[in-house]
């Protein structure tokens, strides 16, 4: 029987799916691994509750880099796997040669297609019962930005508490523009060659279908290491039971293919086939009634939130994605010397050098004049106790016009411009600084809707708006840093 565990504080989860539904499934899970080669640590347990969801804790101390999961790789869903299965690979093979897609997208809508088939075939499916403790298409629209039906009630909370974020402005409909793509590209040609053959694809490989597959793939998969384990080369892989861990950032966590191994028979004692697996360590010692967790990378909120269905309060990672355009807003000339968008990220503490010259284009008239001209108001100069010049920290944010060697007799200091870029005049250079804090007031009027938070309970959206609050914080608090930046600059033009 599992251990029910007290309620902790989570500074990460997953989508939240109701106690009566996939947590049902789970010990069936577990058995189920038992019987095909997966082995788990034996002070490990699996547990389900309203904040965690499905998740590992550990119930007596594991010593670091001691393995808690050992998976055979047989078992993970990948595009390898797809293209080699028995009802649906040679059609995606077909495909692969006339698809419009990348590689990238093509490889990863052949695991949407598995994973709908198997999906559909239920019970029958060699992986039923991994599917069975999969989030359904309605739990994952509640929680996740990019799993959206069209005019369900759902989707329009979302679009309401992401309005004017780069989230519900760019990565949404990017996302379900790919979507389309992969339907009409992938779908639709595997269901129309296989409609004499295979007539039931049709209602495998439905368009809704495509969404929860997409949404499990891009909240679970993980990169694994490639065939070459000389190599650095990852695969991105569905892996059941790694994929119950929760994400911390930082977290010591690593996978492993190690050299193939003879799998045993616990019941006869004898060797079976050679197979390969992945194998799951942590670099430090877990400590009883820990919970054990996977590191994702550094994500921004706005990735989690977008992609995985939860945020981190104060997440370092945070970002600001800013779009200038040519026709922007505030443009001061006709004649700017910008031709094509730019996205722009920023962070807490970033430099500004590439989205000051990108502004600094946008405002250009074009008769700017470099010659001799001192932008920034001149850094004292220091020596140090050998006599060396040295520059105070804050040297590092102003910079002069020119670098001929009679500048530095003459007392200008010539100093790193990667911080801030390469201005033009004074003129245009706060010209860009104004255009700048224009857009990033802006952003902040947007990320200041922001409320308290609103509870966690998923009733009608709220434990989405609770996270999507955390997210617009996080923007608001880069946003601030970046406008003290740029104002500090503004006051520091000559």
């Amino acid at each position: 029987m599992l251990k029910s565990m007290a309620t902790l504080t989570r500074p990460s989860k997953r989508p939240r799916t109701s106690p009566t539904t996939t947590s049902n499934h789970l010990p069936s899970f577990l058995r189920y691994l038992s019987t095909v080669g997966a082995i788990v640590h034996p002070n490990v347990t699996f547990v389900h509750s309203l904040s965690w969801g499905n998740h590992v804790m550990a119930t007596a101390p594991i010593k670091a880099n001691t393995p808690i999961f050992r998976l055979p790789l047989r078992l993970c869903i990948t595009s390898d796997t797809a293209k080699a299965h028995p009802t649906i690979g040679t059609l995606l093979l077909e495909l692969q040669q006339s698809s419009t897609l990348t590689s990238l997208d093509f490889d990863r809508a052949c695991v949407f297609v598995q994973l709908m088939y198997e999906h559909y075939l239920g019970e029958a499916s060699p992986h039923a019962a991994y599917i069975a403790i999969l989030p359904s298409l309605t739990e994952m629209e509640e929680r996740i930005a990019t799993t959206r039906i069209t005019n369900s009630i759902q989707t329009r909370t979302k679009s309401k508490c992401l309005m004017g974020t780069h989230i519900e402005n760019s990565i949404v409909p990017k996302h379900m523009s790919l979507l389309d793509c992969i339907y009409q590209d992938v779908i639709v040609k595997v269901v129309e060659k296989s409609s004499r053959t295979n007539p039931t694809l049709a209602a495998a490989l439905t368009y809704n279908q495509l969404v929860w597959a997409a949404g499990i793939f891009h909240s679970r998969a993980i990169m694994i290491p490639g065939e070459n384990r000389s190599s650095h080369a990852r695969c991105e892989a569905l892996t059941p039971l790694i994929d119950l861990l929760n994400h911390r950032p930082g977290y010591l966590s690593e996978l492993q293919r190690p050299p193939m191994l003879a799998e045993s028979n616990t019941t006869t004692s004898r060797a079976l086939q050679k197979q390969d697996v992945v194998v799951y360590t942590v670099g430090r010692t877990i400590q009883a009634n820990e919970q054990i967790f996977l590191n994702y990378g550094p994500k921004s909120n706005e990735d989690l939130l977008a992609h995985f269905g939860f945020c981190l309060d104060k997440n370092i990672c945070d970002v600001l994605r800013i779009e200038i355009t040519p026709s922007a807003p505030g443009t001061a000339s006709a004649t700017s010397t910008l031709l094509l968008s730019q996205e722009i990220v920023l962070y807490e503490g970033c430099h500004l050098g590439k989205a000051l010259d990108v502004c600094r284009e946008v405002v250009s008239d074009g008769l700017e004049t470099t010659a001799n001209e001192v932008v920034y108001k001149q850094e004292q100069i220091k020596e140090d106790d050998d006599g060396e010049v040295a520059l105070s920290s804050s040297a590092a944010w102003f910079a002069q016009m020119t670098r001929e060697e009679e500048d530095r007799k003459n007392g200008v200091v010539w100093i790193d411009l990667s911080t801030i870029g390469t201005p033009r005049s004074k003129m245009n250079e706060n010209d860009a600084l104004i255009f700048l804090e224009n857009i990033l007031i802006q952003q902040e009027k947007i990320s200041a809707t922001a409320g308290n938070d609103v509870g966690e309970m998923d009733v009608e959206g709220v434990a989405f708006k609770a996270d999507a609050n955390t997210y617009k914080k996080g923007l608001n608090r880069v946003t601030t840093s970046v406008l003290s930046q740029v104002r500090a600059l503004k006051n520091d033009i000559h």
